[in-house]
C-alpha cells in the first residue's frame, strides 16, 4: 500500500468516527423492466468502487442521496440531494416519427436538457452520443458528461465495438 493511500485511509477512518458519512445511492427505476438490469450493474459497480475506496475524499459532515436516474422523463425523489442522469434516449439519432415514442429529438425537448443542466454528473453510454452531446450542448452540461458504458452494452471482451458498428448505433 502505498504512502498517501495508507494516508487517506486514515484520514477516513477519523473522518467517519468524527461523524462524516458517505453518500448514499439511490435508483428509483430499480423495478422498471426496461432499466432493471442496467440499474443492478450500476449499483454493483458503485458499490465496488466504494468498496475501493473511490469516494474517500467524498466525507461531509450530513447524510447526502444521490439519486441515479435512467429516464428522460423520471422523477427524481424529493429526498434526494443531488441526481445522476444516465443518458439513455438516441440524442444524436433523427427526430423518431413514431408518437407513441416518448423522447422524440433532443432538438425538441428543452425540460431533458433542463434536466441535464441540474445533473450532478451526466453519464454516458454510447462514445458516438458523447461525441454528439460535446459538440451540441451547452458547457454547463459537457463539463458534467463521462462516458459510462454499460455492461449490457459490452461483448465477451469488455468493449463496445461490435455494438458501435450496428446501423442504429451510429
Amino acid at each position: 500500500m502505498s504512502r498517501a493511500r495508507m494516508i487517506a485511509g486514515v484520514a477516513l477512518i477519523l473522518a467517519l468516527a468524527e461523524g462524516a458519512v458517505l453518500p448514499t445511492f439511490i435508483f428509483p427505476e430499480e423495478e422498471d423492466v426496461y432499466f432493471a438490469q442496467n440499474v443492478e450493474q450500476i449499483k454493483t459497480d458503485i458499490g465496488q468502487a466504494l468498496d475501493k475506496g473511490c469516494l474517500d475524499a467524498w466525507p461531509l459532515e450530513d447524510q447526502t442521496e444521490i439519486a441515479v436516474v435512467f429516464r428522460h422523463d423520471s422523477m427524481v425523489p424529493e429526498t434526494s440531494d443531488f441526481y445522476i442522469q444516465y443518458q439513455m434516449e438516441q440524442v444524436a439519432a433523427d427526430k423518431a416519427q413514431d408518437a407513441a415514442v416518448g423522447f422524440r429529438s433532443l432538438a425538441d425537448h428543452v425540460q431533458y436538457k433542463r434536466k441535464l443542466a441540474g445533473a450532478l454528473q451526466v453519464w454516458e453510454w454510447s462514445p458516438h452520443q458523447m461525441d454528439f452531446l460535446k459538440a451540441t450542448m451547452p458547457s454547463d452540461i459537457t463539463k458534467k458528461l463521462a462516458y459510462v458504458p454499460l455492461s449490457s452494452s459490452m461483448d465477451a471482451r469488455g468493449d463496445c465495438d461490435a455494438l458501435l458498428e450496428e446501423d442504429w448505433c451510429r
